[in-house]
């Protein structure tokens, strides 16, 4: 099946992600490569992705998350959590002992939204996890 690409949007942050998905790791980033105009990946051992992608005057351009479509959970929340502290750290949100509480709130909106697209792309009936 072709690559395909989701956007969330996170409306309190004024930000969007981008999640790319596909059969295998190398055909997600060589979409993304594409899309982007970026260098080849380096992705020898790797099982999934959270990238930040700037232009050429460093300004960000999309948050993204690159799964396969049979990535394990364990790996997905690990990315979702790379793609979140980026996120607040665009943002300005200070995550810390006391202040913990954004960043694990917007893992678990990510990893929603990514289990309903991988969903969706396997073909699978699943509600959205709650």
């Amino acid at each position: 099946m072709a690559v395909k690409s989701y956007t969330i949007l996170l409306p309190i942050y004024r930000q969007i992600v981008k999640i790319y998905i596909g059969d295998i790791y190398t055909s997600v980033t060589s979409k993304i490569e594409k899309d982007y105009e970026l260098e080849p990946f380096e992705y020898e051992f790797q099982q999934a992705s959270s990238l930040v992608v700037t232009n050429k005057e460093d300004k960000l351009i999309h948050f993204i998350l690159v799964i396969p479509k049979d990535v394990a959970y364990s790996t997905l929340s690990h990315e979702c959590l790379h793609c979140a502290w980026d996120i607040l750290e665009h943002v300005r949100v200070k995550v810390n002992n006391d202040n913990h509480e954004a960043l694990a709130y917007l893992v678990g909106h990510l990893m929603d939204h990514a289990i309903e697209i991988i969903d969706k792309y396997n073909g699978n009936t699943k509600t959205k996890s709650n």
